[in-house]
């Protein structure tokens, strides 16, 4: 028969006697520590299997979903610059009260590049105040 230490385990003494017994070794004191092993086994593998999948599962997943869609991110898809869209970002621009200018830039190597700069019609922040960051 175990002794009391035994009775303060998470495994009920009466589940543990009668595991014994279906098992067919109520007789044998090494089969109490045998059961005791493999009931205890069992009960640390649920707690074990549930923070290896709450460790392990959300890093894979974002590996898995960063590797199908970085590649549009890291390359975005290229289209033409039409005169629709930049009759659109004309017609935001003003909405936003600011002006686009038109640049040219020689790069080193010898490649023209074009662009637009985009600059504020007027400042609408308050400077000097604790709550710049807010606008008017």
């Amino acid at each position: 028969m175990p002794s009391d230490a035994w009775q303060n385990r998470t495994i009920h003494l009466a589940t543990l006697l009668r595991t014994c017994v279906y098992a067919g070794t109520k007789d044998k004191p090494d089969a109490y520590l045998t059961v005791i092993a493999q009931a205890t086994r069992k009960a640390m593998r649920r707690p074990l299997r549930i923070a290896l999948i709450i460790l392990l599962f959300p890093p894979t997943l974002a590996a898995v979903g960063g590797w199908l869609v970085s590649p549009s991110f890291l390359h975005p898809i290229r289209r033409a610059l039409t005169p629709d869209l930049i009759r659109d970002a004309d017609a935001t621009f003003t909405q936003i009260h600011v002006q686009r200018e038109e640049f040219d830039v020689r790069a080193s190597d010898g490649v023209l590049l074009r662009g637009w700069k985009v600059r504020a019609g007027q400042s609408r922040l308050q400077l000097g105040s604790p709550f710049s960051w807010r606008r008017r």
